[in-house]
């Protein structure tokens, strides 16, 4: 069984893309005229990175048809992120650490699963 590569550089891309927008947004607050002081908290991190985790499972062992049906997959997509918008406070730290666990979490996924393991469920 060969490795998913197309799939691994997705991830990787995707996961970076998140880093630098987190970072983007710190730099936007700390030059906006009345800086909150955006600080990391783990808690919120540890969140962004099991969310952007258990999706990554989720569509590689086609959890419900995630990987086959668009229809799902975005339905799935908006049911988690409003659930994700009702759960977190709105300031700019906590979505700056979700953002931050997120890139951090699919990129330390897709490299266990895809590099150093084979990825579940996957065949190709």
């Amino acid at each position: 069984m060969g490795r998913p590569w197309k799939r691994i550089a997705l991830d990787v891309v995707v996961g970076l893309t998140a880093l630098l927008a987190a970072q983007q947004l710190r730099h936007l607050e700390e030059a906006s005229p009345d800086p909150e002081g955006i600080t990391l908290r783990p808690r919120w991190a540890l969140v962004g990175a099991l969310s952007s985790s258990g999706w990554g499972y989720a569509s590689d062992v086609d959890f419900c048809g995630l990987r086959r049906s668009r229809l799902r997959r975005g339905v799935a997509t908006v049911i988690w992120s409003a659930l994700l918008y009702r759960l977190q406070p709105n300031d700019s730290s906590t979505t700056y650490s979700v953002a931050v666990g997120n890139g951090l979490g699919t990129l330390a996924y897709r490299f266990w699963f895809g590099v150093v393991r084979p990825r579940p469920g996957g065949t190709e």
